[in-house]
């Protein structure tokens, strides 16, 4: 190889590593915006989150403080009130069940809405009180096991806490079921949030396909924006256990 062909080899070396270089600077370029768009994607849903959050505590605490009461001050008021007529104290005795089956509901919404338990007492408590009130309004035998260090912040928390939600939610409208089993413990530097239940099951390639997993997915993305990961396990007569692996 004379001279002239060796220019010309390296001048071809050269300019195949240019482009190499070239072609590499672009893919990463690409890597880095998608990860840019992912993470601004994460943050806008996150305070979209954490505004939906904020609203539902506010409108829980009207429901709770002011609708409350105010019935029950109405329920007083007309109770003062003497009837010697055996209908009328019949009609008023009607009221009082409606207004006491109002007063339920009130509660029933303020608590879906947003737990006051939750903010000031954390998630563990808010749990056992969720499980208390499941309990006492379905047929279904609810368990929760919990360690009491599981302590965790209060986004984290509520997001936690809609994961449960979400989930019973579901297992009580479709899975069948006569028990669900929540555990929550605290290995290491996560906390492990396990919901089981002994219902119908079902298979997830199927759900995803006919009707894309509307829930799923939502129980997914809230396990993401925790920075967690979620696990299932499922097949049909089998029942179903979710997993979810959240650091603290």
């Amino acid at each position: 190889m004379d001279s002239r062909e060796t220019t010309i080899y390296i001048a071809i070396v050269v300019a195949c590593i240019m482009i190499g270089f070239i072609i590499l600077y672009f893919f990463i370029s690409i890597i880095r915006h998608q990860r840019q768009n992912l993470a601004l994607r994460k943050k806008n849903i996150l305070q979209e989150i954490a505004g939906l959050e904020k609203e539902r505590a506010r409108i829980a605490s009207d429901f709770h403080d002011e609708l409350g009461p105010l019935l029950s001050a109405v329920k007083m008021r007309i109770n003062s009130f003497e009837l010697p007529d055996a209908e009328d104290r019949e009609e008023l005795e009607k009221t009082n069940n409606l207004i006491d089956d109002v007063i339920k509901r009130i509660r029933q919404i303020s608590y879906n809405l947003m737990p006051s338990t939750l903010l000031k007492k954390g998630l563990v408590k808010a749990l056992m009180e969720y499980v208390d009130f499941l309990n006492s309004s379905t047929h279904i035998q609810f368990t929760f096991i919990h360690q009491e260090d599981c302590i965790i912040n209060e986004e984290k928390s509520i997001n936690i806490y809609r994961i449960v939600q979400e989930i019973i939610h579901n297992s009580v409208k479709h899975a069948a079921a006569t028990a669900i089993r929540i555990e929550l413990k605290k290995q290491g530097n996560k906390i492990h949030l396990s919901v089981m239940d002994n219902g119908i099951g079902f298979d997830y390639n199927k759900v995803m396909a006919v009707n894309t997993g509307i829930g799923l997915k939502s129980l997914g993305n809230r396990a993401q924006m925790t920075g967690g990961k979620m696990f299932l396990k499922s097949s049909e007569n089998n029942g179903t256990n979710y997993l979810f692996e959240i650091p603290i």
